[in-house]
């Protein structure tokens, strides 16, 4: 990993690389800085595309390079490090990248989404 440096609070990579989730920020005794960790509520459901990037991208028999290639010829510019942590659901996609993946791969955006769950109709709450 490249060498780390503090930037208004926050620890970045230094060089090319480019530090996208709060599990990368670390200090160079290898821990997370307590402001940047996040609860397990906060991150749940936080990246809920990666895997259908993955699996459409699969289907298209492209690799990761060939996929960012082509969001490169539409202004996205990701490394193929920061793809494969979106596609293994450690860092979040922002709207833009959701967005182009979906042109890229030629489907819907909500197609990246998984399916609704269904709900029983059942009202959950407290008796009175």
């Amino acid at each position: 990993m490249s060498p780390l440096v503090c930037v208004s609070e926050a620890w970045v990579a230094k060089g090319n690389g480019v530090v996208s989730s709060a599990e990368q920020f670390t200090k160079p005794e290898g821990k997370i800085p307590s402001r940047l960790r996040t609860s397990p509520g906060m991150t749940q459901n936080a990246n809920v595309i990666g895997r259908n990037v993955a699996r459409f991208r699969y289907q298209k028999g492209w690799s990761q390079d060939l996929l960012l290639t082509k969001m490169q010829l539409l202004g996205i510019y990701i490394t193929r490090d920061i793809l494969a942590i979106i596609e293994t659901l450690r860092s979040i996609a922002t709207d833009t990248q959701i967005v182009v993946f979906a042109e890229v791969l030629g489907v819907q955006v909500g197609d990246l989404f998984p399916p609704r769950q269904k709900s029983s109709g059942r009202i959950v709450g407290l008796k009175s």
